[in-house]
């Protein structure tokens, strides 16, 4: 299994959505290991905090939005 790893996209800065979801480690570890399909890469000029928001925290807040307009 850890030969199918490109080297190339360890320590890649990235945001993910639901990747981790119900499992041990979850999508809000600080470091985690995840196929590349949910990886996108999180640009240099972007927050730790801004990828710590999307994802779902983004979806939840998005989720919140919606119910409450329709009170």
């Amino acid at each position: 299994m850890c030969d199918e790893v490109d080297a190339r996209c360890v320590g890649q800065r990235v945001w993910v959505c639901s990747a981790r979801a119900y499992r041990p480690s979850g999508t809000a570890a600080q470091y985690t290991v995840v196929p590349a399909d949910p990886a996108v890469p999180l640009p240099d000029h972007r927050s730790d905090k801004l990828g710590a928001s999307l994802g779902i925290p983004g979806i939840t807040a998005a989720q919140l939005a919606r119910w409450a307009a329709r009170r």
